[in-house]
């Protein structure tokens, strides 16, 4: 646990440093949400979608973190308007992304909770888009 610990003092010293750094923002958002921290990841991928509104990532992280159903609403509607943006490798590269997320997130909560109703809305939605196109 020293190095993990280690890492994130180096993190934080770095957003720190460069406060508009997204790639860093995001290394300590998937920290944050490693050790439970859900609230703080997801400010730090809200973060980076102010900026970067396409980020993949960012999105991915942003659906990691969505645990109500209003979260997940909310994921739904940027991903839409960053999918509605970028070109069709981009958007399948970020509904695979964002997919990933949600079924990590869904299977570790009851399948019949809100919760998972909501993260199967979430990847419904992202798989009629993607097929869409």
């Amino acid at each position: 646990m020293g190095e993990f610990a280690q890492a994130f003092r180096f993190l934080l010293k770095a957003q720190e440093l460069t406060p508009d750094d997204g790639e860093v923002r995001l290394k300590l958002g998937g920290i944050y949400l490693l050790t439970g921290k859900r609230d703080e990841a997801r400010e730090e991928a809200v973060s980076v979608l102010t900026k970067e509104p396409n980020n993949v990532d960012a999105l991915a992280l942003l659906a990691d973190t969505s645990t109500t159903p209003e979260q997940v609403d909310a994921t739904i509607k940027r991903i839409e308007g960053a999918l509605a943006t970028v070109g069709d490798r981009a958007k399948r590269l970020g509904a695979g992304l964002v997919g990933r997320s949600v079924r990590r997130t869904r299977f570790r909560s009851d399948p019949r909770s809100e919760v998972a109703r909501a993260h199967f809305r979430l990847r419904s939605t992202l798989v009629k888009r993607d097929s869409a196109h």
